[in-house]
């Protein structure tokens, strides 16, 4: 942000400045999010929305802004919806349009220079946790772990939307090769991956009557969680 500024104030309309400092308050305010600091998670958004806004305003084309302002638009309608107590909040910012922010997530992540990669997880979350599209966000899934196969988060979100698609075969498949991973301690590959997979290696076993199976794997979930989970 103080590197943008210093841009800012040479050329106020340096569109790349712009777009950095909008979308370096935008994950501010993500991380405020994510701590329950929701006042100023809104505060952050409100500050970094008319950035993004001016950018589009003086390159239409630069389809990375559409990152910012889809993931506001989508999120704004969204989370009042989902959390009503968040309304008071949310008073003084301009209101959201979901569909619209998934448009521009969408084109972001189609045509995108920088933060194409960005907007496709984006996406894969909304349609997995809010709209509930677990087809989509599979597609998006297979793009992002066949482009970084090493890559674990993305890994275990495949994982994920074979079992919200029913595909056990492919969910054993799956967290079989993270579990693997995890007990080679692959980079990435966390306790956490691995208690995750277990679990579902688990449910795997027991929907197929192979009950001694899974509960070996019931009982490693177990025997991870109660490592990872001491301190609660």
């Amino acid at each position: 942000i103080d590197i943008c500024d210093e841009l800012l104030d040479k050329n106020e309309n340096d569109v790349n400045a712009m777009f950095f400092k909008g979308g370096s308050i935008g994950f501010q305010g993500r991380l405020k999010f994510h701590r329950n600091e929701y006042l100023g998670a809104a505060a952050a958004g409100k500050k970094a929305l008319p950035l993004v806004q001016d950018a589009i305003a003086f390159d239409p084309k630069n389809y990375d802004i559409f990152l910012g302002t889809g993931i506001y638009n989508y999120y704004a309608e969204v989370i009042p919806d989902q959390y009503p107590w968040t309304k008071p909040l949310l008073l003084f910012l301009p209101s959201g349009d979901k569909e619209k922010g998934i448009r521009q997530l969408t084109t972001c992540s189609e045509k995108g220079k920088y933060a194409s990669i960005e907007c496709t997880y984006f996406l894969m979350q909304i349609y997995y946790s809010y709209e509930k599209d677990y087809q989509k966000a599979l597609v998006l899934a297979l793009s992002l772990n066949s482009r970084f196969p090493n890559n674990p988060l993305f890994h275990r979100y495949l994982g994920r939307c074979y079992v919200s698609n029913n595909n056990w075969e492919m969910v054993q498949s799956v967290f079989g090769e993270i579990a693997a991973r995890a007990q080679k301690k692959q980079r990435g590959y966390s306790s956490s991956a691995w208690r995750e997979s277990e679990y579902y290696l688990g449910i795997c076993n027991m929907n197929n009557k192979l009950y001694d199976a899974a509960l070996r794997h019931f009982y490693r979930c177990d025997e991870l969680s109660r490592d990872l989970d001491k301190d609660e």
